[in-house]
């Protein structure tokens, strides 16, 4: 990402998505897209249980699809989980840089 402010096109979402310097919440991803894990802002004992589970500091995720209202569909480390909106919108991300690896 190039720091400055960029508009996204995101059928999900359906509109414009604005973002700037790339960190964002995970529940404002796009599907499709990888992102890094920045920060975990949960009750002690969810941030445990998703640290437990590979959900750490720089982590990569996947977002797989959208569920419902609110439902997110990851890959962490291999494995899907599905996550709540009231978890994905306490967790920072940043979008991955490009590489030629997926998640």
């Amino acid at each position: 990402m190039c720091g400055r402010i960029c508009t996204l096109k995101c059928p999900p979402h359906g509109g414009l998505i604005i973002y700037g310097a790339g960190k964002m919440y995970l529940s404002e991803a796009c599907v499709g897209k990888n992102y890094t894990v920045i920060k975990l802002d949960l009750p002690f004992e969810t941030e445990r249980r998703l640290e437990a589970l590979g959900m750490t500091d720089r982590a990569p995720v996947s977002v797989i699809n959208r569920k419902g209202k609110g439902i997110l569909i990851i890959k962490l480390r291999g494995t899907r989980f599905a996550l709540g909106y009231n978890i994905t919108k306490n967790i920072t991300v940043e979008e991955a840089e490009k590489t030629n690896e997926t998640v």
